[in-house]
């Protein structure tokens, strides 16, 4: 991921997890890759780009047909929705008042190098996630000359990663790291330094995120095959649902697929709810606090979502189930072909 974001790319680490399965037998399973499954890797990472582009140009126009157009006003909007909108990447006013998906499409590419030193000089983010921290750090009640305290800092974090800044497992690591900044950059804190800030928790989160699915791949035995077909199934669910960056799949879509999966009609659907209880209820302490969310909250299930590891655990116990279901069918069937 690291390195794609230093390339202009900015794909999560489901996205980048699934490259890898893709250019490497192995890669779903694995957290490394040689030179040559590494420029694979880059190539999907183009290919899906220019993919996005033109999803993002076909939203705006309201065509797929190759004479579709889009407006000077859309070209802003649409560079903003592919994040790729900064000073130095603004469309020339020498434009067309409409363009085609080839003009676009060339006006987004001839910004790859601008936005490349972008990435570079903000700590690999691109403009929305900049404007997002800026906006956070301009509101600080003790910024002076684009510095503020280190108490003002702890706000940021805490309003940006409330999860993390409440969580008594991740707090004394970001003492740690706040602790570590003022160190270096004395009581007051420059822009730059909580930018970087950010990124060393995304970094840790990230870090976190894959060595939990590492360990639930080798808990549920799922193959590299296993893992890189679920992850398809997830993302592919993620882009359906308009939560393609959220990374965490709504709750209801994922039941009324178990219940598709187990061929069940929606007169049973208290056996699929209690279905996928049990299984997230084998992800430990997360998985049961998860379910009392799910049993507790009625109102507030569609806020409820899920992330690969559960969504994996959950496939896998539907694949248990269709097994075990589908093994009395055959063995009547071949009871029944024999006495025939």
């Amino acid at each position: 991921g690291k390195a794609l974001r230093w390339m202009g790319y900015n794909f999560c680490l489901n996205q980048t997890r699934h490259f890898m399965a893709e250019v490497d037998a192995e890669g779903g399973n694995c957290v490394t890759v040689g030179f040559r499954s590494f420029v694979k890797v880059v190539k999907c990472a183009q290919s899906l780009f220019k993919d996005r582009i033109s999803e993002v140009f076909e939203s705006y126009a309201g065509d797929r047909s190759t004479s579709a157009l889009i407006s000077k006003r859309d070209i802003f909007a649409a560079m903003q929705a592919l994040d790729c909108l900064h000073s130095k990447t603004m469309p020339s006013a020498e434009l067309p008042n409409k363009v085609s998906l080839t003009i676009f499409r060339g006006l987004i590419l001839s910004a790859r190098e601008e936005l490349q030193a972008y990435y570079h000089n903000h700590s690999e983010y691109g403009p929305a996630m900049v404007q997002k921290v800026k906006e956070c750090f301009q509101h600080c009640p003790t910024r002076e000359e684009d510095t503020i305290s280190h108490k003002d800092m702890a706000s940021i974090i805490q309003h940006l990663y409330p999860n993390y800044a409440q969580s008594s497992e991740w707090r004394s690591n970001l003492v740690s790291l706040i602790e570590a900044m003022v160190k270096d950059s004395g009581q007051r804190i420059s822009f730059k330094s909580v930018l970087q800030l950010v990124r060393e928790i995304d970094d840790s989160e990230e870090e976190a995120r894959l060595a939990e699915e590492l360990g639930v791949i080798e808990e549920v035995k799922a193959s590299p095959t296993d893992v890189r077909d679920t992850r398809s199934l997830f993302l592919e669910m993620l882009k359906r649902s308009g939560r393609r960056d959220l990374q965490k799949l709504p709750l209801a879509p994922v039941k009324t697929m178990v219940r598709n999966c187990l061929q069940h009609g929606p007169r049973k659907q208290h056996i699929v709810d209690g279905f996928v209880d049990q299984a997230i209820r084998e992800a430990g302490a997360r998985g049961a606090q998860f379910v009392e969310q799910i049993q507790t909250s009625d109102h507030a299930e569609p806020q409820l979502a899920v992330d690969f590891p559960l969504f994996l655990r959950i496939m896998r116990k539907v694949d248990e189930e269709s097994a075990a279901t589908s093994a009395p069918q055959h063995a009547r069937q071949s009871t029944r072909s024999n006495s025939d």
